[in-house]
């Protein structure tokens, strides 16, 4: 496996889909970033931790970095859906 943090990225994208990345996010809970902000809904949690349980057995990434890079997808896949809505408009 070449890089962890983007496989971990793509098997996101294979179980979830980018619509569910982009309206979830990895707790479920408000980030103290945007505490004024609604809490998404969190993305199914046996999946979250097979996903997890996964990459961490086949590259001995900590699942801390794991999880900080499911939750950059969600982040990132926001981000798109929020472009491609306004390029439609």
């Amino acid at each position: 496996m070449g890089d962890p943090k983007k496989a971990t990225k793509e098997l996101c994208c294979a179980v979830f889909g980018w619509k569910i990345l982009a309206t979830h996010s990895l707790t479920g809970k408000t980030s103290n970033a945007f505490r004024n902000k609604e809490a998404k809904p969190s993305l199914d949690p046996g999946k979250t931790a097979d996903i997890i349980h996964f990459i961490n057995a086949k590259t001995g990434m900590e699942k801390k970095i794991i999880k900080q890079a499911i939750s950059q997808k969600c982040s990132d896949e926001e981000k798109i859906s929020k472009r491609k809505l306004s390029s439609e408009h």
